[in-house]
């Protein structure tokens, strides 16, 4: 029987302090549920925009306040919805009110999809009359400005809401791999360098990796690793239908690659990615010094992937408490 000390608590077993306090933003979930009306409320309030965006610099400032407003209120809703989640990812209430976030998210970008469109329909020399002559615009010139920079890649109104509404489906594979790494994965237990058992678990295995004894680091190793080998060909399958997702989005909006298309949000060139990977491949020959250097301190005669973590000076040993 494992020893009590190496058994994962409960969270009401964990003290307090080490909790978060999701009572700081909603303390029930009735109040949860008054926002998550209120937010659909605005999400469906704002399609009276779809004609006005481009009447004026003030209806254009309504349109994006109130749709600053929407997102504001979603964030507190979908934050507050995937944290309750998060403390029993196998509590089937609590997975419902995350999926409910994850389908409002999706309503909303619905709701909204008419606004890139719509200010891109505003002439350059219109939309920055409307920026000159209301000054509160100037607070989302970058926004507006990173619209224009998106301008090859927008589709029309009706394409946008489209793409919007299939948002919740393109991202089924990383919900469901979410649920088997954080929710039905479950790793076994081995013997610590004190002859106790041990249960391996994500948050343990860094320290696992750390120990000084080379069979405890192995047998974590091979517990993480077999464990998840299990289950290859469903994440492979999930991995599979989450590069085709990407793909779908990327040709949708005229990207040349799923690479450009995830590397734009953030306007970083594909150059700069390329750039990366040839400086980490053109100084490859410092890593294996490195590695090579670490087999001699060792003493090893190979040195596999559990040997990367632990220290490679004897007297080093760093244990610093959650507190400090």
């Amino acid at each position: 029987m494992a020893n009590e000390s190496s058994r994962i608590p409960k969270r009401s077993e964990v003290s307090s302090g080490y909790k978060w306090s999701l009572e700081d933003i909603y303390t029930s979930v009735d109040l949860w549920e008054e926002d998550y009306k209120k937010v659909r409320s605005l999400a469906s309030e704002l399609s009276e925009y779809k004609v006005l965006l481009n009447q004026s610099s003030t209806k254009l400032l309504e349109c994006l306040n109130a749709d600053a407003e929407m997102n504001r209120l979603f964030d507190k809703v979908y934050v507050y919805a995937q944290m309750k989640s998060h403390e029993d990812t196998t509590d089937a209430f609590y997975q419902g009110i995350a999926d409910r976030a994850d389908s409002l998210g999706t309503f909303i970008s619905s709701a909204n999809s008419f606004i890139v469109p719509g200010i891109l329909e505003i002439p350059d020399e219109i939309l920055n009359e409307f920026i000159d002559e209301n000054e509160d615009l100037g607070f989302y010139s970058t926004y507006i400005e990173d619209i224009r920079r998106n301008k090859p890649h927008v589709l029309s109104a009706v394409e946008e809401q489209l793409l919007a509404m299939a948002g919740e489906i393109a991202n089924s594979p990383v919900s469901i791999y979410g649920m088997i790494n954080n929710a039905d994965i479950k790793f076994p237990t081995i013997i610590d360098e004190n002859d106790k058992e041990i249960e391996v678990t994500k948050g343990r295995y860094i320290p696992l990796m750390e120990s000084s004894d080379r069979r405890v680091r192995k047998d974590a190793f091979d517990a993480l690793y077999s464990t998840y080998k299990k289950q290859i060909n469903t994440i492979a399958s999930t991995l599979s239908a989450n590069v085709k997702a990407n793909m779908f989005n990327a040709k949708a909006r005229k990207y040349s690659s799923a690479r450009e298309a995830s590397l734009f949000s953030d306007n970083v060139p594909v150059s700069v990615y390329d750039n990366l990977i040839d400086a980490v491949h053109n100084n490859l020959h410092l890593m294996h010094r490195y590695v090579s250097l670490r087999k001699k301190l060792l003493k090893l005669n190979e040195l596999h992937m559990y040997d990367l973590y632990t220290p490679i000076i004897n007297e080093v040993k760093m244990e610093i408490p959650f507190e400090q």
